[in-house]
């Protein structure tokens, strides 16, 4: 995780002030939910945004540490890495916190679940929740099986630079429906309304706190019902976009 600048801390708070949500703003920065909040904290208690002085690294953590990592995952059981690091202030890597956590808490294991869709002025569309990272065959034959019989011509499909997304061939089941893609500029989530309505389904995943894969598949769907019409103008409509309906 990147430390984050002063200035986009300023910025994080003069949102905020603005009267900007704390899900929207952490889209905007692409930084923790956790990390805003810690942010606007700060800033309301000492009217600066400027963090605690980094210390050094330590060798390694200690028992105490390990202690309060215990307690952070058994209060908080959908805690992140990065929230945790974010929130005990630990001098350590992601990668080793993952190895020090599978090794020392007993029955926690962070397995990455990935859910891709998309998102229409009627709706939700082609949803699919799956085990590990996309990777272009994936997305590939998402497309193809999945997406692609949602669509009709003259649809036209956004999509960001993620490097599965221009693997070749992957698209040509749009093109053959008739649709056309667009990709946005690089890393660009002001100009993707779908960023929001992601920012939406992890929030509510949080309160429905799901214990297993099973459970997960249900509170998705949960989630992503919950995304109403109003929703998705309001989201369109913040970004800039123009709808002819």
């Amino acid at each position: 995780m990147k430390p984050i600048t002063k200035e986009n801390r300023e910025l994080i708070v003069s949102a905020k002030e603005r009267g900007e949500k704390p899900e929207m703003i952490a889209v905007w920065f692409n930084v923790a939910l956790s990390s805003v909040y810690n942010i606007l904290a700060l800033y309301r208690k000492t009217k600066d945004v400027t963090p605690k002085p980094y210390l050094g690294r330590p060798s390694r953590l200690n028992e105490a540490d390990l202690e309060r990592i215990r307690a952070a995952i058994n209060e908080k059981k959908d805690i992140t890495l990065e929230e945790l690091i974010e929130e005990l202030g630990l001098p350590i890597k992601k990668t080793r916190l993952s190895e020090i956590v599978n090794d020392y808490v007993p029955d926690v294991r962070f397995e990455r679940t990935s859910i891709i869709a998309a998102l229409g002025l009627e709706g939700t569309t082609a949803p699919l929740a799956f085990k590990g990272t996309l990777n272009g065959e994936f997305f590939g034959g998402w497309v193809e099986l999945v997406l692609a019989p949602t669509l009709s011509p003259g649809d036209i499909v956004l999509l960001d630079n993620y490097s599965a997304h221009k693997t070749a061939g992957v698209l040509d089941p749009i093109y053959e429906k008739g649709a056309s893609v667009i990709f946005l500029p690089e890393y660009s989530p002001d100009l993707n309304p779908i960023e929001l309505m992601w920012s939406k389904v992890k929030s509510i995943l949080r309160k429905l706190k799901p214990r297993t894969f099973d459970e997960l598949l249900d509170a998705i769907g949960h989630a992503l019902d919950s995304v109403t019409y109003d929703d998705i103008l309001g989201w369109f409509k913040h970004h800039g976009y123009i709808l002819n309906k």
